[in-house]
């Protein structure tokens, strides 16, 4: 919790916020800052396993073992959520047509936890859905690029001269929906380590290590 709680403060407060400005690249900087943000997600078929930390809006804890591979040359994915002795408790597939669950146990099984997970795997791991929107920086001198889908709903990419990356979804109103941080330290092109938040009165928080690449 230590580690999560002043995330989960810059979160709200950047909820509150609405989403930053982004100051345009010039046209010679454009495709050079945005391939920059295209580093953040791993191309092609790839499998990772993280050991996760959970955080529920009643302060409940849980520890889970996730499962994701990237299916169809990166356009599909199957994601498994499983308990510390390896029953699947959460198994679901994603391509551009919809969501498949192909196994939820109880309580998991409530109405919109898969569709809740593999949003959270797609927005860390997965190159978001739609076009480019802006590519720039922001106030703070990061590089920064913004992608829009056909509902107006938008996903951010921002990188820091340290190397951290943070990922952000927006609803088209501007309210954030989840905020991903991806540390500095990688192993290939997957981060170490992973926090997200999903902030209001059912908001939860994760924290992701690296456990296996391949």
């Amino acid at each position: 919790m230590m580690r999560v709680a002043p995330f989960l403060l810059a979160v709200l407060a950047a909820a509150c916020g609405g989403p930053p400005t982004i100051r345009p690249a010039t046209p010679a900087e454009h495709d050079g800052l945005l391939a920059q943000c295209r580093t953040t997600w791993a191309p092609g078929e790839w499998r990772v396993v993280h050991a996760i930390r959970s955080t529920l809006p009643d302060g409940s804890l849980g520890a889970f073992v996730g499962v994701t591979a990237a299916e169809d040359g990166g356009r599909a994915s199957r994601s498994m959520l499983m308990s510390l002795e390896g029953i699947v408790l959460v198994d679901a597939s994603w391509t551009a047509d919809g969501l498949v669950v192909h196994r939820a146990l109880p309580p998991l099984d409530a109405a919109g936890f898969a569709e809740g997970m593999v949003a959270d795997v797609r927005l860390i791991l997965f190159p978001p859905p739609g076009r480019s929107l802006a590519v720039g920086t922001t106030d703070d001198g990061n590089i920064a690029c913004r992608w829009v889908d056909e509902r107006g709903d938008f996903v951010d990419v921002s990188l820091a001269p340290s190397g951290e990356r943070r990922v952000v979804a927006w609803s088209a109103d501007g309210t954030m929906q989840r905020e991903a941080r991806l540390s500095a330290a990688t192993r290939g092109p997957f981060a170490e380590h992973v926090e997200l938040v999903a902030p209001g009165a059912r908001g939860y928080s994760l924290d992701l290590d690296l456990l296996e690449t391949e």
